[in-house]
Formats: C-alpha cells, structure tokens, sequence
C-alpha cells in the first residue's frame, strides 16, 4: 500500500517550514491546516490529515551542525507512543545513532521500548565512509538509506548512491531542490533507480502536489512519498 509519510523539520527547538534546501531561509512553520505552533498538536493534525502510523523527523541541526535536538526528539517520542519516527539526525556513523538512543534515554524505564518505534535514516549528506554505511546496514535491518541531492548533484561525501550493493531495504530520493517547492515530483530519477534496484522500497521526497502525483508516483514503483508542504496547505493525497 502506498503510504504518505509527514515530514517535521525541525530547527532550534521548533518546527519550520523547508523551502528548496536553503536551510539559512526557513522559517517557523505557518500552516492551514493547523494554526497552532504546537509540535504535538502539529503532528496529531498532520497523522489525522494522511491516516499515517508514521512520521518523519528531520533535524536540521544534527544534519549541519552534528548538535542533535535530544530533548525535542524524546518530546515527540513521548505523545507519539503508538507510532513509528523516521528519523534523520545527522548521523555519521552506527555510533552517532547508538549515542542518540542513550542521550533520549532509549535504555531506561519506559523508554526501553522506544528504540523499536525509531527507524533511523542515515544520509548520504552526511555517513562517512562507504565502510561505514555497510556496517549499518547490516546491523541495523530496519534502517533508511537517503540518497540526497541538491543543484542536480549528489550529496554523498562516500558515494553511497553509486554503490547499489550496499544499499538497505528501503530507500529516500531526497531531491532538495523540489522540498516545499511544488514543483512536481521526479519522476525521471524514480525511474533511474527502479531501473538499477528492483528489490528495494523506494521512497521519495519533494514536489508532490496533490493525489494525481501520489498516483503518478506510485504507477512509477513508489512505495510511498514524504510530504509537508501540501499537508500544511490542505490539499487532498489520499
């Protein structure tokens, strides 16, 4: 089943809104459907919108700056406990993820089951060595593989995305450039890698308008797309 994944990106302890991959110009999120500031709130609102059992956090001071927002994210663990996070914190290595999990307090009281919720998604931005990525994907089974790129190039310090072999289960097209934009999604880069991968999940990221591209997508081999932008402006995916 196709599945519509909300994004939360998160910034300086609140929740903005990304425009095109210029993390310098976001700004706090302002939204239709839902006037409130609240993360929680924002999210339950955002979850009731598409019918998600997931969301995806995006915090965009691990990513720049490796200073992961530890308290925010154990925040949203906390009024989010039935569902699952998609979670991108910038993280360089198996260590930086397993160094996450102790700092929100994964390993104590209630939160020991709280690592089975998170799916971590490791970057292409920011893993940092080739090595590295095949020792986390095959430690870690359920983890996200991002492919991510901006200006039609890739982000990818260890040219991960040119090597197929190690790629995980799952995997995002991030396309910075179409994130917020409304520009449509890319189609010709979906048909690139299902071409090279036909066993893998691929999700994509950027662009979708409306239900139109969610089944153009989807015809395409997409198993689902992250979306915010048109969560927050109303507009109907399902």
């Amino acid at each position: 089943m196709f599945k519509i994944i909300p994004v939360i990106d998160i910034m300086d302890g609140v929740i903005v809104s990304a425009k095109a991959g210029h993390r310098d110009q976001y700004k706090k999120l302002k939204s239709k459907l839902c006037p409130s500031s609240d993360p929680e709130i924002i999210i339950k609102a955002m979850q009731k919108k598409t019918n998600a059992n997931v969301i995806y956090i995006s915090d965009l001071d691990a990513i720049e700056h490796n200073t992961a927002q530890y308290n925010f994210i154990k925040e949203i663990l906390e009024f989010t406990e039935s569902n699952y996070i998609w979670l991108d914190a910038g993280f360089r290595s198996l260590e930086d993820y397993e160094k996450l999990l102790e700092k929100i307090g994964c390993v104590k009281s209630k939160f020991v089951n709280a690592a089975n919720r998170i799916v971590p998604v490791f970057g292409t931005e920011t893993v940092k060595s080739l090595k590295e990525a095949k020792m986390i994907f095959d430690e870690i089974g359920s983890a996200v593989l991002s492919i991510d790129k901006r200006n039609n190039s890739f982000l990818d310090v260890a040219n991960i995305s040119a090597n197929y072999q190690v790629w995980p289960r799952s995997i995002i097209l991030m396309n910075l450039d179409s994130v917020g934009m409304n520009t449509g999604p890319d189609i010709e880069w979906l048909r690139e890698v299902r071409a090279v991968r036909k066993d893998v999940k691929i999700f994509g990221a950027g662009g979708v308008r409306n239900s139109s591209d969610c089944e153009l997508v989807e015809s395409f081999g997409a198993a689902g797309w992250l979306c915010s932008t048109v969560i927050h402006q109303g507009k109907k995916l399902i």
